[in-house]
């Protein structure tokens, strides 16, 4: 079994929105740096934080889904920040699907 615990953070730079994500390593007790995944241009969402988060957040997984062939489960969601429940639920619908079995939040 196999359970990623991760944290994303979307930072607004002068010309880019940049999604960095966090990994935390069970093996070592700790978190890891924090890595820059995705980036796109200010101009395409403004100040719309939570658009630019979303598209972001759908590019990333979708690209993971293509690189492990589809294996990539919906995740799980322990806690939230600048994105709410329903929101995160959205991302993953996008990039799996719409999951009818789940209770919102708990993809």
């Amino acid at each position: 079994m196999n359970e990623r615990v991760e944290s994303y953070y979307l930072q607004r730079s002068r010309n880019h929105w940049v999604l960095w994500k966090k990994s935390y390593d069970d093996n070592y007790g700790r978190w890891e740096k924090p890595v820059a995944l995705a980036r796109c241009s200010r101009q395409a969402f403004g100040n719309a934080d939570k658009d630019a988060a979303m598209a972001l957040l759908v590019a990333v997984f979708a690209e993971e889904r293509r690189q492990y062939h589809a294996e990539l489960d919906r995740f799980d969601i322990n806690d939230t920040g600048l994105l709410s429940l329903q929101e995160i639920d959205a991302v993953a619908d996008t990039v799996w699907g719409k999951d009818t079995s789940a209770t919102p939040g708990s993809p």
